[in-house]
């Protein structure tokens, strides 16, 4: 969903950094200087840090200073306020984020002149024993240290859809749809879309096809076998899972809501630029908005 934010006042400004890359640190002071003297309040702590219910909650606009990984860490832990997200790249890659450092001073006067648009994107709930997380990309259950395979069943609304022995599985959202699932063969979302994907992977029998299922749909996922698993929340939260356990996903009632200052089909021609190799980098992962990213 697009929503202007033409009328809408952008006063009080978060800023969260990812502290253990020195660009982004440097960067995020820079940010936060520019702001000031733009005349907005602004408070400034490390990604890592916990965040004070005190701060965000009069906050208007956060400001995530890193790479995707950052701002996937930074969408989980600020979700529950509803707060709009800005992402400005100080990574090795940034195709989440909206800024880099050569733009960011001009597009931040567009945004607080109200030129920009915000981007409605769902997230996903996880259920392991009462533990919960959300997550943006996806959640994965993938075998454990040792080089064994992995025994799963899935059901989708209490009926088996799946039961494979393989490397694991990933339930992906359709921003994660260009992440891990794209990586290991699934079919990619445009940005906006309700729906999320279950994707086997390396999977026997080879006939597990990718599903995609309804946004109100739940998904179990259980363990089977004597083989250890690893229960992954955006490739930053890691669940150490034993045989039987059963993990639940559906969508949160949490969205990622980000600030766009691109056209509204910025999607199509950044997917087109990078899959054709128009846009190198030395470093470049074989997946977008990848969470290994910082």
């Amino acid at each position: 969903m697009k929503v202007d934010i033409k009328g809408v006042n952008l006063n009080h400004i978060g800023i969260l950094y990812q502290s253990r890359l020195k660009d982004a640190t440097e960067l995020a002071k820079s940010v936060a200087d520019h702001i000031r003297q733009l005349g907005k309040t602004v408070w400034v702590i490390p990604s890592s840090d916990k965040i004070q219910d005190t701060e965000i909650s009069s906050t208007d606009l956060v400001i995530s200073v890193g790479g995707d990984g950052t701002l996937l860490s930074v969408t989980r832990d600020t979700a529950a306020w509803n707060t709009p997200i800005l992402g400005i790249n100080a990574g090795s890659l940034g195709f989440l984020t909206e800024l880099d450092r050569e733009n960011y001073k001009s597009k931040l006067i567009d945004a607080f002149n109200g030129k920009g648009w915000i981007e409605d994107r769902s997230m996903l709930s996880t259920d392991i024993g009462g533990l919960q997380w959300n997550a943006l990309n996806e959640i994965a259950v993938s075998r454990g240290g040792a080089a064994r395979t992995i025994q799963i069943n899935v059901d989708v609304d209490n009926t088996r859809m799946m039961a494979f022995q393989g490397d694991g599985l990933l339930v992906a959202t359709a921003t994660g749809s260009t992440a891990y699932n794209l990586a290991a063969g699934g079919p990619v979302l445009p940005p906006t879309a309700p729906y999320f994907i279950i994707k086997a992977i390396s999977a026997h029998p080879l006939s597990q096809s990718a599903l995609i299922v309804e946004p109100n749909a739940t998904v179990e996922v259980e363990l089977k076998g004597a083989n250890p698993a690893v229960l992954s929340i955006d490739g930053h939260v890691d669940h150490d899972l034993v045989t039987g356990d059963r993990v639940k996903v559906s969508r949160s009632t949490h969205v990622a809501h980000f600030l766009r200052l691109r056209p509204p089909n910025y999607f199509y021609g950044a997917i087109h630029s990078i899959l054709s190799g128009e846009r190198h980098h030395p470093d470049f992962p074989r997946y977008l908005n990848d969470e290994s990213i910082d």
